[in-house]
């Protein structure tokens, strides 16, 4: 098994651009066998985290790489404003560190955002794309730019992400797993209080008037556009100009809503391992 186990003192932390950035490998694969590699990029005011639901099981396929992006977790975060697009470069310098010539990339939310853009700066390090709940152009009100920034200037941030979690589950999602959410979601927003708040209010704005359904036609990776049939945070339709704009697209729908990958991580697994395996056999 490709496995690097880490001790303490070997922190997976590689300097990339102005920050240093956190990352994980797991490779479980067949060590006679070259893996192929699946980069797993979070989504808005969370972590890498978020993906533990899937690692355990994509790791036996693929080797693995999840990353804190720039101003979350255990990277940096910057004392000035940052966009989507530098995020992206911050994953291709970290692919090049690492020597991943080229990757299958999952993007949840502002991560598929990120995922998006990558696709179109760097399309030689692209062997295939899932974009999970994520958008394309400016979302709907009460979540456009306009009304988003209205909001960020008048509430405590960790407020808005706390209250938010509630709203991407279902009712009868698992308590421990909402309340988790809660406190990662939260502890994500807290080093943007006071005068930092301008720093994440640069990004907001970056990822909420975010377009890019013109240029997708540009994107040749086959690509999986996913989203849970009932979220509202990034609801359908925004999928379906995705999926509509992508030359090699296909997409599903799935239960649940904003995160489907953690209170259905068995059905997303499913749907995602399918796919990719379909684009493995064909390489």
């Amino acid at each position: 098994m490709n496995c690097h186990l880490l001790g303490d003192d070997d922190v997976p932390i590689e300097k990339v651009n102005d920050i240093k950035m956190y990352y994980e490998v797991t490779d479980f694969t067949n060590p006679w066998k070259e893996p192929n590699a699946l980069v797993l990029v979070h989504g808005y005011i969370s972590n890498a985290r978020f993906w533990f639901q899937q690692v355990p099981l994509f790791c036996r396929e693929f080797k693995v790489i999840i990353v804190d992006n720039r101003g979350y977790g255990r990277t940096t975060i910057p004392q000035k404003g940052f966009t989507v697009k530098t995020m992206a470069n911050d994953l291709k310098v970290l692919l090049d560190k690492l020597k991943v010539n080229e990757a299958y990339i999952l993007g949840h939310c502002s991560g598929g955002c990120i995922t998006q853009q990558f696709a179109l700066d760097y399309p030689e390090k692209v062997k295939g794309l899932v974009l999970f709940a994520t958008f394309s152009q400016p979302l709907d009100p009460p979540l456009d730019w306009n009304s988003l920034k209205q909001m960020f200037t008048t509430v405590d941030l960790s407020q808005v992400a706390e209250q938010s979690a509630a709203m991407a589950f279902s009712p009868k999602v698992d308590k421990d797993l909402l309340q988790w959410v809660k406190n990662e979601m939260k502890k994500a927003a807290q080093p943007y209080a006071g005068e930092m708040s301008k720093v994440m209010l640069d990004f907001s704005e970056s990822l909420f008037t975010l377009d890019l359904t013109d240029q997708l036609r540009n994107i040749m990776a086959p690509t999986l556009v996913i989203v849970g049939k009932d979220d509202t945070t990034s609801p359908p339709k925004f999928s379906e100009i995705i999926h509509n704009n992508l030359p090699k697209s296909e997409m599903m729908l799935m239960s649940g809503l904003h995160y489907c990958s953690l209170e259905y991580p068995n059905e997303f697994n499913k749907i995602v391992l399918e796919f990719l395996r379909k684009l493995k056999g064909s390489n």
